[in-house]
């Protein structure tokens, strides 16, 4: 027994508290959630481990690149803006079939059994729906939905000799322009093959790459380090139509799947900090390290996932 002090007062103060009877079943729970999370845990550094063993060139990521966050590590490597045509041999295979692929998507576009969707960040578009896009695949995650309605298309992807993880349609409409912004890795040769292309006012239809230009035109194609800053113009009176796709460079083959699970963690973290109160708060509270707990925790699940089904998110729609 103890006592409180206050001047000539003195309060005795007991300690023994009653002892708290924790239920079995909640003991068991308490338990069992311990094992699971240590576990979680440690496969998650396993997998942490032998992937910085095993994948090697290290490519560069905007979000998380060498153990550091996206906002330390800006790109610093000496990647062309846009690839000299030597060095994606396979442009001459893809143009031989553009009027084939021109073609299914006029085809859609009268029909539209699905329509082009604003790009998700509005921020980037200098007005409302400027920028639209129909996805057949995006870092390995397929729609296959959409992929029915372009058959000749994927073939002549599948046919490259190079693996191809993301596969896109995009519409910039009249006066539209997509402001600068940086991309995910330079894992990937970003490609963009003309399918439509204003007539009129060429000049004022064109991308650029840094300080780099090129316009775009009907069946031709080519391909640029999607890690640069880079944006693109559509100063004419008409739509512009392309066939976008990511292709993984040489080097970086044996880790496919490792480079689109990371993107993909990303972008899924992106997702759930928008919609999620209970991330919102944490990210305010301990921005980085929650950040980097769900970042590195997510890259194993997608990756698992993705060699299972490319197609796993058509369960959620």
């Amino acid at each position: 027994m103890s006592e409180l002090s206050l001047g000539s007062l003195r309060v005795p103060l007991s300690l023994d508290l009653p002892p708290v009877e924790v239920p079995d079943a909640v003991r068991t729970g308490l338990k069992w959630a311990g094992i699971v999370v240590g576990a979680g845990a440690c496969t998650v550094m396993a997998y942490h481990t032998v992937a910085a063993i095993v994948c090697r060139p290290a490519p560069w990521f905007s979000f998380i690149s060498y153990g550091k966050t996206k906002m330390t590590t800006p790109y610093s490597f000496e990647d062309p803006r846009f690839y000299p045509r030597a060095q994606l041999p396979w442009l001459g295979q893809l143009e031989q079939h553009w009027e084939e692929i021109r073609d299914e998507l006029q085809a859609f576009l009268r029909t539209m059994p699905v329509p082009f969707v604003p790009y998700f960040r509005p921020d980037l578009v200098n007005k409302a729906g400027a920028w639209k896009t129909l996805g057949l695949k995006a870092w390995g995650l397929e729609d296959r939905a959409i992929m029915q309605h372009f058959p000749k298309t994927c073939k002549v992807l599948r046919d490259l000799p190079v693996p191809v993880v993301g596969v896109s349609f995009n519409h910039l409409e009249a006066r539209g322009v997509v402001k600068a912004h940086q991309g995910n890795t330079n894992a990937i040769a970003r490609v963009h093959l003309g399918l439509k292309v204003p007539k009129n006012k060429t000049e004022d239809c064109y991308f650029k790459v840094s300080s780099d230009i090129r316009p775009w035109r009907e069946g031709q194609a080519f391909g640029f380090c999607d890690a640069h800053w880079h944006t693109a113009f559509n100063g004419a009176d008409e739509s512009r139509y392309i066939l976008l796709f990511d292709a993984i460079h040489p080097e970086y083959t044996h880790m496919t799947t490792y480079i689109c699970a990371r993107v993909v963690a990303d972008l899924a973290l992106q997702y759930f900090t928008g919609r999620i109160r209970l991330i919102q708060w944490l990210t305010k509270v301990a921005p980085t390290p929650t950040r980097l707990v769900l970042y590195n925790t997510f890259v194993p699940v997608f990756h698992v996932l993705l060699l299972i089904n490319p197609d796993f998110l058509s369960f959620f729609s």
